[in-house]
């Protein structure tokens, strides 16, 4: 028995003795203990369009503005406040928070860069 298996076996003994409940998966694959390991859920859903498409179409509307500029962006294919709240985050990440306005207007959102 080497080193590393008379180690685990002591771990496992004292475990038990302080009657734990535990899973040990040793790195052939061997596992030890009644305890059921259950995969972690993810905490995001599954994405209704895939990564970039919102900045990838907000992005060459944001990278020519000035402080006093005005941008339009047309609803394309896009829910109206999902489309400004992707502007907003995009803008606070690119200019800083209280740099802008925006709002909805008919089918498009506007955004004024204020400083």
């Amino acid at each position: 028995m080497s080193v590393k298996d008379k180690a685990l076996q002591n771990v496992l003994n004292i475990l038990s003795a302080l009657k734990c409940e535990y899973k040990i998966i040793t790195l052939d694959g061997q596992e030890h203990g009644e305890l059921v390991v259950v995969p972690a859920k993810s905490k995001r859903g599954k994405a209704r369009r895939p990564i970039g498409t919102f900045s990838n179409y907000i992005r060459p509307f944001l990278e020519p503005m000035k402080v006093g500029d005005v941008a339009v962006l047309p609803f394309a294919h896009f829910d109206g406040g999902d489309l400004q709240s992707n502007v907003t985050s995009q803008a606070n990440h690119k200019w800083g928070r209280g740099s802008y306005k925006t709002c909805i207007t008919g089918d498009a959102v506007e955004i004024l860069r204020i400083n």
